[in-house]
């Protein structure tokens, strides 16, 4: 197995979510941050501060998965809370 892979599977649902943050910009995280819960953007902030260098492979897959959970999800992670890091809420990242 590569690497890239091993690294990809390795990532926690908050860990995944802080690289979607960071990967697609501030203006686009401003609005998404607008819609979390204090408590929500505290735990999201500790993971990106505390992420790391990420290779594009990671930050390419992590799309395809999340376009992927979209559709399959028909898009019931846009209704709840996609950032939300419990167990449950687990319809856009696994």
């Amino acid at each position: 197995m590569a690497k890239g892979q091993a690294d990809y599977r390795s990532l926690s649902g908050r860990q995944k979510a802080a690289v979607f943050m960071l990967a697609v910009g501030r203006g686009h995280s401003t609005r998404l941050f607008e819609r979390m819960e204090d408590e929500e953007i505290r735990e999201l902030s500790h993971a990106m501060s505390t992420l790391g260098s990420v290779g594009a492979g990671i930050v390419e897959r992590l799309f395809v998965e999340f376009a992927d959970q979209l559709s399959t999800a028909g898009g019931r992670c846009l209704q709840s809370k996609p950032w939300d890091f419990k167990p449950k809420q687990s319809d856009c990242f696994s």
